[in-house]
């Protein structure tokens, strides 16, 4: 997958905006001239991957192409950011020894789940991401401004994944948010503190949405010109998940 989609797609992106200084509107490898800037799963406005066509030029800027060595380190650099990531959330939230955090920081970043998706960016950095945004959820109960920080990086995670994966990350950390409203009614009478995670957390999926909608807008304009313009939500809801199956958030292989 990483040679048939992803490289063309960022050789395709840096050739646009690196060499032509434009922005790729259409993909010409695959699917009809798919809107490349129009579709989330192709993350052109990820600042990463707008990283690589700087340095690229910067360094080289004879090169024609992208190296391919570029793409492929800035993924494989989401690995250790995901160890980091799990490190300081249990040490500095759940106050779990040294030794333990750095074992279960190298397991998430370094554990063959990841490591199993090194073709798929979309994969990998979400979850990467995914140890950040828990620890600036649990941050943001008490703070607006963590708040804003968690909409940034949801936002910006946004650009380079699957909506799919912000979708779940979303659902954890708003289902991780109630437990905390709940957690906080045997203990806290005064309602504005039971419900202060909440609203912080609507505040922060404001923000996402927000900076998300560089990328929904195009995505939505585009739609009416694609054969997708007359699907219907029955059609697209035809292979979802049935509402019985959420039994196995609770009891595995239900």
């Amino acid at each position: 997958d990483f040679i048939s989609q992803e490289y063309p797609i960022r050789e395709f992106c840096f050739y646009s905006a690196g060499l032509k200084h434009a922005l790729p509107f259409w993909n010409p490898y695959a699917w009809g001239w798919e809107p490349l800037l129009a579709d989330p799963q192709n993350g052109f406005w990820y600042p990463a991957n707008l990283l690589q066509i700087a340095l690229v030029r910067f360094f080289s800027p004879a090169a024609v192409h992208l190296p391919i060595q570029v793409p492929e380190i800035t993924t494989l650099l989401h690995l250790p950011l995901a160890a980091l990531g799990v490190f300081y959330l249990l040490k500095k939230e759940f106050h779990v020894a040294d030794a333990v955090a750095l074992v279960a920081g190298l397991t998430w970043g370094f554990g063959s789940r990841i490591v199993a998706e090194q073709n798929h960016a979309v994969v990998i950095i979400p979850l990467a991401l995914l140890p950040w945004a828990t620890l600036l959820t649990m941050r943001s109960w008490s703070s607006w401004k963590y708040a804003i920080g968690l909409g940034l990086l949801l936002g910006v995670g946004f650009f380079a994944s699957s909506p799919l994966a912000i979708l779940l990350i979303v659902f954890f950390l708003a289902a991780f948010t109630v437990s905390e409203c709940f957690r906080r009614m045997s203990f806290e009478k005064r309602w504005n503190i039971r419900l202060a995670p909440l609203l912080y957390l609507l505040l922060a999926m404001g923000v996402t949405v927000g900076v998300s909608a560089i990328q929904l807008l195009p995505s939505q304009e585009l739609i009416s010109l694609t054969a997708r313009q007359n699907f219907s939500y029955s059609q697209a809801a035809e292979i979802s998940l049935p509402i019985e199956r959420f039994g196995t958030l609770f009891v595995p292989k239900l």
